[in-house]
């Protein structure tokens, strides 16, 4: 007797260790997240700053197609993180990340805790949703990447709604609302509400009418937004897109065996199959999808025989769904990116190979808990003895380990400091090109974009990463591009109020100040500045004690000059120098006012130049 206890203490220990694993993995991703991560928008990201589209909620923008998708829901999304983080990568990522994966993570756990009747079980099965959870996934990348997996949230909550006891008045609203957001946060959403849909029609008329009373009531509600949202994203699928991804890719179909093989890769990639060993790996897939369809018959079958509300029962309910919503995305994927392949890779094990890119694999891994819970609660019916053997989270705990120790699965922070490099190499960029002030690209964050023209897009719309971009002044003295005016040489083109100019020459000007001193500069040609984007101000200059300069600068019809329109600058003591860049992308009115100092001190400008360092900024796209 106390030899089993022993053992079920040991095994309860190894079930919290099993359990254990995903939480470590998903906590490493979100930190690793935050350590290396960067606040720079990626690829599709930056469409929204190049077409001005930066905080937009209204209709016509929310309803307009792009990417193969209507997503409406996910552009709201992306709206309010440009109000209230300026769209912060990092911050937006890490919030979606904690609420969608971990909103994932939660939905899995409470759902086995419904299906499996033993913690060994549950364990065993949570312990799985590790796959889902390796890198390169949603997260690291592009910002609005999350929206594909916000239906796959919706999905295991409309289920879990299902199974619930939860009365109908509240469950009903909330599965309508969740498929609505499913359907209208991207495609796949629309065809995860169907798959769904069509999983409780089956289960209505396959199971008797005391059984199926609460599934009937769940489709009809989650009916109306399924039909709606299945319409849109097939009108913009076959009438917008034309049927294909890109015009030169067409769509692969089932019944060539190319879509077979890329769907595989996804498989693989999903099970961490090893790619140096591609047939061994593409015959495990085959084998893994098999079980998986066989099992959806089981589930069938076994929903059919058991009472409702067992943890059989359960648990084939939501295996049918859950497999529903994810063969239908897997065959929407290889349809789609097939054949988007370089025409070099044509052999079965490379086209499987190549399935295994991207992020599309997340959704295969959320269906092996349901494999491993749905075989388990079989066995546990039928040889209870079997299924509760002692050695199995041993086994299983080991295999695991082993998984993690000598491959990627939860190398988060190895990825995400790769990613940082990338980025770091694009700020570089970034950098380089807006400091020659003339159009150019970084072929890593978007190529063809005109990263000239975004950024100052990007700045005027109050983007955060901006504010990681350093350009470097034009140097004094430069030639190159030559100023519009240098003190040194066109003197007579200043004003001085309340200064008095004391010795002036080739060393600069020495001012003698009063009370709120000012220089007004006016450009002899207005053109210079009616046409510029950017103007820099810079100068060298002497003082005795540190002081404090502003510039006051009038953007093309604005006839004042205010707060509004001013920048300061520190001023230290001795000798020192200063650039300051001013941006309106409707240029400047010909006239600046310069405050040297703000109190009655003397102070020398050295030099005092006015150039513009970018003039139009160009189309969004390289021509």
């Amino acid at each position: 007797m106390k030899r089993f206890g022993m053992v079920g203490g040991i095994n309860g220990v190894v079930a919290i260790l099993l359990v254990a694993l995903p939480i470590i993995s998903f906590a490493i991703n979100i930190l690793s997240w935050l350590r290396f991560g960067i606040d720079l928008p990626f690829l599709d990201d930056m469409r929204q700053y190049a077409s001005n589209d930066a905080g937009r909620m209204d209709w016509d923008y929310i309803t307009y197609p792009a990417n193969d998708t209507l997503y409406p829901v996910g552009l709201i999304f992306d709206a309010i993180a440009f109000k209230f983080l300026d769209g912060n990568s990092v911050a937006y990522q890490a919030i979606s990340m904690v609420v969608v994966l971990g909103g994932i993570l939660l939905l899995q756990w409470k759902l086995l805790k419904v299906c499996t009747s033993r913690k060994t079980i549950r364990a065993l099965a949570f312990a799985t949703t590790i796959f889902m959870l390796q890198p390169d996934s949603y997260w690291g990348w592009q910002n609005m990447a999350f929206h594909q997996a916000v239906p796959l949230l919706c999905s295991l909550w409309i289920v879990y709604l299902v199974l619930s006891k939860q009365d109908y008045r509240i469950s009903g609203p909330l599965i309508f609302v969740l498929a609505g957001i499913s359907g209208f946060t991207y495609t796949s959403g629309a065809f995860a509400n169907l798959s769904i849909l069509a999983g409780l029609i089956i289960f209505s008329f396959a199971l008797d009418p005391a059984k199926s009373s609460r599934i009937r009531f769940c489709a009809k509600t989650m009916a109306i937004p399924t039909v709606l949202s299945v319409a849109a994203q097939l009108w913009v699928l076959i009438w917008v897109q034309h049927g294909t991804h890109r015009p030169d890719a067409p769509m692969a179909y089932p019944w060539e065996s190319d879509f077979w093989y890329f769907m595989l890769g996804k498989v693989g990639r999903a099970l961490m199959l090893p790619t140096q060993m591609p047939e061994l790996s593409m015959s495990v897939s085959i084998a893994v999808f098999i079980l998986s369809s066989l099992l959806g018959v089981l589930a069938l079958l076994e929903a059919k025989k058991n009472d409702s509300g067992t943890k059989i029962w359960n648990a084939s309910v939501v295996y049918l769904c859950v497999f529903g919503v994810v063969a239908l995305y897997l065959c929407i994927i290889a349809a789609g990116r097939t054949n988007l392949r370089p025409d070099s890779i044509v052999l079965p094990t490379d086209i499987f190979i190549y399935g295994y890119g991207r992020f599309h694999f997340f959704w295969a891994g959320i269906l092996w808990p349901w494999i491993i819970a749905l075989l388990m609660e079989r066995m546990v019916r039928r040889n209870p003895s079997e299924a509760t053997r002692p050695e199995i989270p041993f086994i299983s705990l080991f295999v695991l380990l082993t998984l993690i120790f000598n491959s990627k699965i939860m190398d988060h922070t190895d990825f995400y400091r790769e990613t940082k490099k990338i980025r770091l190499g694009i700020l570089s960029c970034l950098s380089k090109g807006l400091s020659r002030g003339v159009p150019f690209e970084c072929a890593d964050l978007h190529p063809g974009l005109n990263m000239l023209n975004v950024f100052y897009k990007s700045l005027d719309a109050g983007a955060s990463y901006t504010d990681l971009v350093t350009i470097t002044p034009i140097p004094l003295w430069s030639n190159n591009p030559p100023p519009i005016f240098r003190i040194t040489d066109s003197e007579e083109s200043v004003v001085y109020h309340n200064a008095t100019v004391t010795n002036k020459g080739m060393n600069g000007v020495v001012l003698s100040t009063a009370v709120d001193p000012m220089m007004v500069i006016t450009a002899r040609d207005s053109s210079y500045f009616k046409y510029c984007t950017v103007l820099q101000v810079s100068g060298s200059y002497h003082l005795d004690s540190p002081n404090f300069a502003q510039l006051f600068y009038l953007p093309t019809g604005a006839k004042s000059f205010s707060e509004e329109y001013a920048e300061g600058h520190q001023l230290p003591a001795g000798d020192g120098e200063f650039a300051i860049k001013i941006h309106s992308k409707t240029g400047f009115e010909n006239i600046l006012r310069f405050d040297p100092v703000i109190s009655s001190v003397p102070i020398t400008l050295r030099q005092f130049e006015v150039r513009c360092a970018v003039g139009p900024t160009g189309g969004v796209h390289m021509r």
